[in-house]
């Protein structure tokens, strides 16, 4: 099951939260869903957080382990903890680089992630870095889907050239963005 919700922030970078269930219904997931929807992140962020410990300590599931650090550096950068948004943002895109083969999706938004909070930590080389590798993945999808991923990919490239001053390049990907947008 998969579940995106994409936000526009008013600083221009591309959030989703994502939830990739191992097993439909993960009771953990729904818990820490309802606690963000009544505005308690922090107790959201504890919850996931401790759920992505056990995870990782018993080394199952990678779709659970990415959907867990996925969800918690969301729930940070919601929070406006950037900083602490940065590790398990950075868990969630090496998990989608080892699921590689079972779905590049994974693999996309797991770098639009991790592109993001380094982007809000001033670290726009490897956040472009992290677009350009994401927008290779998204060349080898279907039509629809790469195109649906290629303009969130383009829209995060051209921002982090734009915090750059990189402004011609900034122009190219934010026109690539619009086009892609309309031909949808």
């Amino acid at each position: 099951r998969q579940t995106c919700r994409f936000f526009l922030l008013l600083t221009g970078c591309t959030l989703c939260t994502l939830t990739l269930n191992a097993e439909p219904g993960d009771p953990i997931i729904e818990r820490y869903k309802g606690l963000e929807k009544q505005g308690k992140l922090g107790e959201a962020a504890a919850l996931c957080q401790n759920a992505l410990d056990i995870e990782v300590q018993r080394d199952r599931d990678p779709k659970k382990i990415f959907t867990y650090s996925f969800d918690l550096a969301y729930l940070y950068l919601n929070m406006g903890f950037y900083s602490k948004a940065f590790d398990p943002a950075k868990k969630s895109w090496e998990v989608s680089r080892s699921l590689i083969g079972s779905n590049a999706g994974m693999v996309i938004f797991g770098a639009m992630l991790y592109a993001d909070v380094s982007g809000k930590l001033h670290q726009s080389n490897e956040a472009i870095r992290l677009y350009l590798d994401a927008l290779q993945t998204a060349d080898g999808l279907s039509n629809p889907a790469k195109d649906r991923y290629r303009t969130y990919l383009y829209f995060g490239l051209g921002e982090n050239f734009r915090l750059m001053k990189d402004y011609s390049q900034a122009k190219k990907c934010f026109i690539k963005c619009q086009d892609l947008a309309t031909n949808r």
